[in-house]
């Protein structure tokens, strides 16, 4: 059975780990008397980002590295809260799952860094690349306890087995279809300050995900970087929409790479009419075949453009 091992947290970044039979897991901060739940902790950002309030290693990866690189390696040096047995931690990245009664959500890895090469050994960069762990979102406030089983939430979008991605590599990307690495939190920042979706709540985001073909995009270590959303019927219609690359990943042509990997999708394939709105990214459409529409008397629309906007008054 998946559990946790052990819990461990840290007052300050210079404090060892301590370990602890049970902690006080808190959205939006983290648990109760470690370091990121005040805000203290090395990469502690204000306010909280979502992927810094909890962290999660398998106990599996601890001991393979020590008996691997025959280093004395213990849980506490690895610095993470969580220590878990007989879960594949690496599958929960954009999944829900519970640990006891507390809900939780894998945002991305959590690749070893250079403070923690510097904190134990060196090999650690290396001997824990991909394997790291895992940063998790708090969802629901509760007691954490040792031996808390773990389990993957009903709800959380679990794929069925005869499910394939359509992916492709580029330049150290993954572009991928799996609606389960999607990540709500990241998307919503995005499009909450675009120019076609300025305002959008977080909710809104989500059910506009979960009735959509989505294409996102990720770095090595699991981070969503970018986006292509398509509302269709997969066979006569389709409607692309909220593609975006975050600004400090741009110039590598992943908005190229997700369009082309866009085109080959089967659910695309055969449609009658696919289209598009766009402020400044024509040159980049048209390159897929897009063009200006042909009879424009024959277009409507019903535009509410301060749907997002607060009620005042």
């Amino acid at each position: 059975m998946a559990h946790v091992v052990e819990i461990l947290i840290s007052a300050s970044p210079a404090s060892p780990m301590e370990s602890r039979a049970n902690a006080l897991a808190v959205p939006g901060r983290g648990l109760d008397g470690d370091r990121y739940y005040f805000g203290t902790g090395t990469f502690a950002k204000n306010p909280q980002q979502p992927d810094f309030e909890i962290t999660l290693i398998e106990n599996e990866v601890i001991e393979a590295f020590a008996r691997e690189s025959g280093l004395a390696f213990t849980s506490a040096q690895a610095r993470r809260n969580l220590v878990t047995r007989g879960v594949a931690l690496n599958e929960l990245v954009g999944v829900e799952f519970s640990v006891g009664a507390v809900r939780l959500k894998g945002h991305r890895l959590c690749e070893p860094c250079n403070y923690l090469a510097k904190q134990t050994h060196p090999e650690v960069l290396r001997g824990l690349a991909h394997r790291g762990g895992l940063r998790a979102q708090i969802l629901t406030a509760g007691e954490i306890r040792s031996g808390d089983a773990i389990a993957r939430c009903r709800t959380s979008h679990v794929l069925p087995r005869s499910f394939k991605s359509h992916e492709v590599r580029h330049v150290g990307y993954r572009i991928t279809d799996d609606p389960a690495r999607l990540e709500v939190d990241a998307i919503h920042a995005y499009l909450t300050r675009s120019y076609w979706a300025a305002g959008i709540p977080r909710d809104v985001v989500a059910r506009s995900l979960e009735n959509s073909l989505c294409l996102g995009l990720y770095t090595a270590a699991g981070e969503q970087v970018g986006l292509v959303r398509v509302i269709t019927d997969s066979a006569t219609f389709a409607c692309l929409c909220d593609v975006y690359v975050l600004e400090a990943h741009r110039g590598r042509g992943l908005a190229k790479a997700a369009m082309a990997l866009l085109a080959t999708h089967p659910r695309l394939q055969g449609l009658r009419r696919m289209q598009l709105v766009t402020q400044d990214a024509h040159g980049l459409y048209a390159q897929f075949g897009f063009s200006a529409v042909e009879r424009p008397e024959r277009h409507m629309e019903k535009l509410n453009p301060t749907v997002y906007r607060p009620a005042t008054g």
